[in-house]
């Protein structure tokens, strides 16, 4: 698979500054590993109708500093590589944010959830999420402390606990199923990180227990009551 960068409108005079080709291979590493950052997805494959997940070996690569440094036969340092970095992002003028939990994440790990599951009491959990990791961005208890995807499944982990004690709770098959699921896909990564998810999904309780209250209750075809008028229609 071959990562590219396109940079369009920037014009480079190179008439009286020759390239050498150690330069060359640094910017064309460099620039492969800010392509990377940027747009790189880790890889799954998916099988059957309930999304089962197959683990792949590539999906355990962490791709950083080290590891750039590495395919270059470390003929480049990680400082060196970084510098080149932030020398590429400034003369180009791009800032790059880091990962956010209302990003990707919470839209891929709802994207998990069991087919049979009703798609209003998804939209109700996928906005609830939303809202609480946009939130944590202003509570230092969170995002100085967590990570982006721990945020984002407790936010999801609170928002379905929320459902509790109604029409449409979540079946004790399909919180398993949903867990089995993620389990799967991230290769183990939120096993590891439990104890830091169920801290942060109760910190995201105390900041904000009335969430049930935000929103409307799910409704769906028959099972959750009657339509709401503000419901979000798709994602």
């Amino acid at each position: 698979r071959y990562f590219t960068v396109t940079f369009e409108g920037v014009d480079v005079d190179c008439e009286d500054k020759p390239v050498t080709r150690r330069d060359f291979q640094l910017v064309a590493l460099t620039s492969l590993y800010i392509a990377i950052k940027l747009h790189g997805e880790s890889r799954t494959q998916y099988q059957g109708q309930h999304r089962q997940v197959e683990p792949v070996q590539w999906n355990k690569l962490k791709f950083n500093l080290s590891v750039c440094a590495s395919i270059s036969r470390h003929q480049f340092t990680p400082s060196v590589i970084e510098e080149c970095e932030c020398r590429i992002l400034s003369t180009l003028k791009w800032h790059v944010n880091p990962i956010v939990p209302s990003g990707i994440l919470i839209d891929s790990l709802v994207n998990y959830f069991p087919s049979s599951l009703d798609p209003s009491i998804a939209m109700y959990v996928y906005d609830c999420a939303k809202y609480l990791a946009e939130l944590s961005v202003s509570v230092p208890a969170l995002s100085l402390v967590y990570i982006p995807s721990v945020i984002a499944y407790a936010s999801i982990l609170y928002s379905m606990d929320t459902l509790k004690g109604t029409s449409c709770e979540f079946s004790f098959k399909e919180k398993r199923e949903y867990e089995q699921v993620v389990h799967d896909a991230s290769n183990g990564h939120f096993d590891v990180h439990r104890a830091k998810i169920v801290n942060a999904r109760n910190i995201l309780e105390a900041i904000c227990p009335n969430l049930q209250d935000l929103f409307p209750t799910p409704s769906a075809s028959s099972s959750c009551g009657p339509s709401s008028p503000t419901s979000v229609k798709g994602l």
